[in-house]
């Protein structure tokens, strides 16, 4: 073979290429012959012109589309006969690696859902923890409140002025305490261990409850798409949906889709 092989890097090439081209030299040749021919086809035809071609030129060009298409076939059997062993090949390699990664996948997730339940545990009794603290602090304020206007009734207005003023700091406090009871998760789930930090994020969601429902808005379409490729283009969906700041509340329904906000754990 006198062709150039083209290298995607600087690597030496994992196979004899020109041994190969050797073996099957004359299914190359066959082909090498077929696009030289295209030189001597008949010429086009004229664009400003009616002429066709004689029966003799269409026979040519006739010939030169069955050649093409038979050379063709000769290499594509040449190389699913040598790409059969290294497809092979490509499978053991796979099988040494692919079955450990799939574990180590599982073994993570393990891990990763125990930390999920821990997050979700911490998570309501920071909730609950700040919703009491919230709660008492707005109770001292109210009782605040109530004794500066029982004070000031009897013309002690500075005494009654510091006061208030203690009212509505705890009411300031219990305010931010709200906030946080009703926070993101992320603010509310951080522990730094020795070997890094695990925190918990809120995270836009989804569940296809009705395939039905949910392909009847593809219209005549909708038989003809795979499962797989429907939820991808939700989670697309999804991702657009994130960019533009929506939530599970906020997001454009779809039928026979469920949109939730879901916990995940995350390890850094």
């Amino acid at each position: 073979m006198t062709d150039d092989h083209i290298h995607l890097s600087n690597n030496p090439p994992l196979v004899d290429v020109e041994a190969i081209a050797n073996k099957h030299k004359e299914a190359f040749v066959t082909a090498t012959n077929v696009l030289n021919a295209e030189a001597m086809l008949p010429a086009p035809l004229p664009a400003d012109s009616d002429k066709t071609y004689d029966p003799a030129d269409l026979e040519r060009l006739a010939k030169h589309v069955k050649d093409a298409r038979s050379a063709k076939n000769g290499l594509e059997t040449a190389r699913t006969t040598e790409k059969k062993r290294y497809d092979e090949a490509a499978k053991q390699v796979q099988g040494l690696f692919t079955p450990r990664q799939t574990k180590l996948d599982a073994t993570g997730k393990v891990a990763l859902d125990r930390i999920n339940a821990h997050n979700r545990r911490v998570e309501e009794a920071e909730r609950l923890k700040a919703a009491q603290a919230a709660q008492r602090e707005r109770e001292e304020a109210d009782r605040r409140m109530a004794a500066a206007a029982a004070i000031e009734t009897t013309g002690m207005a500075d005494v009654a002025d510091t006061i208030m003023e203690s009212a509505l700091d705890s009411q300031a406090v219990a305010d931010k305490l709200d906030r946080v009871s009703t926070g993101s998760a992320a603010d509310l789930v951080r522990t730094q261990t020795s070997g890094g930090t695990v925190t918990s994020a809120t995270t836009l969601a989804f569940e296809v409850t009705d395939n039905d429902a949910l392909r009847s808005t593809m219209g005549e379409l909708g038989p003809y798409f795979g499962q797989p490729e429907i939820d991808k283009a939700i989670r697309a969906y999804v991702a657009a949906a994130k960019r533009m700041g929506k939530d599970a509340g906020t997001i454009k329904p779809i039928a026979g889709v469920r949109f939730f906000a879901d916990r995940s754990a995350r390890v850094r």
